[in-house]
């Protein structure tokens, strides 16, 4: 099973695109609670958080 990736905001589509080939990648743009934020990255293998 590919790694698990959580983005909490828009990257470039050559990054996403490259990202994809290394794994499964969850978008969530939209503004994260601390308490979401931790639900969200649960079982994930990478957290991406640009700011």
């Amino acid at each position: 099973m590919p790694p698990s990736i959580l983005l909490t905001s828009r990257v470039p589509s050559s990054v996403l695109t490259r990202l994809k080939t290394v794994g499964q990648v969850e978008l969530a743009t939209d503004h994260l609670t601390p308490a979401a934020l931790q639900e969200r990255v649960s079982g994930k293998r990478a957290l991406v958080c640009v700011t």
